[in-house]
């Protein structure tokens, strides 16, 4: 790490505490003048850095960047963030992890961006991503080292990876409405677009790529979404929420131990959906019909029931609901 990284590092492993100037000089086996500029340079990218005279410098209370240097603190092993991407503005994280794909980056890289000039959602829908109010983050997984015999299963644990994550930051409960919309208080607070990269030889995934987006301020969102979408928080998060909320779903990904068997998965996904036993409207390509949500299947495609009573199971899709 460069000087600035060190300091940020040292920053955000003792939040909330003065280092003074001096201190950091000798830690680092620099000047103070280094110091400062280094201090100057993090300000400039949107660190909230506090200095007092004879006291020195710390991470204001409610800096929230995400950068590796904030991850490092609640991430389960530190070498998870070697390969993580942080970056100001991209056009979407996916296809940014799609990019580094094919220039012959492993499992395990991260890709993260303060915001997306064009996000998306599923169904070719576009995903709001304002500045400095979300979570932004693509993964990039190999198949073969997931824990996982059926695929379909991966955005489900992404949607309780997320749950996990909100909870863990917010101390509230999340809920899904199958398939992918994560959901707070009866609102949208996160996406999730599960793509892969295909192998035309053989015609398997030779790559999958997560991207989720979470909405952490509710006031950043466009108005016509804030009837339908939520944030976690209103006008202002605690500081370092986007960094916990971003470690909290690499470690998820990055450690199978935490992925539970497909057996409980299943219960586990049943357990958060709000749709079932509700009346639904299923949007398909060819129309849109009610029904009633009945159950999921044993790999997580929802079964629902038509008014004569006709049963079908939808393997992709979408259905609506009043909550």
């Amino acid at each position: 790490m460069n000087t600035k990284q060190e300091i940020l590092a040292l920053l955000e492993s003792g939040r909330g505490a003065w280092l003074s100037g001096e201190a950091l000089a000798g830690r680092l086996g620099v000047s103070r003048s280094a110091v400062w500029k280094a201090v100057s340079a993090l300000t400039a990218e949107g660190h909230r850095i506090e200095a007092v005279t004879r006291r020195g410098y710390r991470l204001a209370p409610d800096s929230d960047v995400v950068s590796r240097a904030s991850l490092l603190p609640h991430l389960n092993d530190p070498s998870y963030a070697r390969e993580v991407h942080v970056h100001a503005v991209l056009d979407s994280t996916n296809a940014k992890a799609k990019a580094l794909a094919l220039a012959g980056h492993r499992h395990g890289t991260v890709v993260v961006a303060d915001t997306q000039t064009a996000g998306r959602g599923r169904l070719g829908r576009s995903f709001a991503s304002p500045a400095g109010a979300g979570l932004y983050i693509s993964f990039l997984l190999e198949p073969g080292r997931l824990p996982l015999r059926s695929l379909t299963w991966i955005t489900a644990v992404a949607a309780l990876a997320v749950c996990d994550a909100v909870k863990l930051v917010t101390g509230r409960d999340a809920r899904i409405k199958w398939v992918n919309d994560v959901l707070l208080d009866n609102r949208k607070i996160c996406g999730i677009l599960t793509e892969a990269l295909t192998n035309l030889e053989g015609g398997g995934a030779d790559w999958l790529v997560v991207g989720i987006g979470i909405n952490v301020l509710s006031s950043a969102l466009p108005e016509d979404l804030r009837g339908v979408a939520a944030g976690l928080y209103g006008d202002a998060a605690p500081g370092g929420t986007r960094s916990r909320l971003a470690a909290s779903l690499i470690n998820t990904f990055l450690a199978p131990r935490l992925w539970p068997d497909e057996r409980e998965l299943h219960a586990a996904y049943r357990a958060r959906q709000v749709v079932l036993g509700r009346e639904v409207t299923v949007h398909s390509s060819e129309d849109s019909y009610p029904a009633r949500a009945v159950d999921l299947d044993a790999d997580g495609h929802l079964i629902v029931e038509r008014p004569d009573g006709r049963r079908e199971t939808l393997c992709s899709g979408e259905v609506s609901v009043k909550l």
